[in-house]
């Protein structure tokens, strides 16, 4: 999905996918505002901007416990 404003959103499921991991942690992450998302109507949305700055923030997190 991509907005007036050029901003690419994934769903949840995409994101699981991509991250080879079961939807309901993706979920989670979101849930527990580890992973920032906008809800559209029913679905949540993460935008692949909010993807590279979780992504980013697990990397770190691992290499500097």
């Amino acid at each position: 999905m991509i907005t007036k404003s050029g901003e690419r959103y994934k769903t949840i499921e995409e994101v699981a996918e991509l991250l080879r991991v079961d939807y309901q942690v993706i979920r989670n992450q979101i849930i527990e505002g580890k992973l920032k998302a906008t809800k559209v109507g029913r679905q949540w949305r993460i935008a692949e901007i909010e993807l590279s700055r979780y992504l980013e923030s697990r990397s770190t997190s691992l290499v500097n416990p």
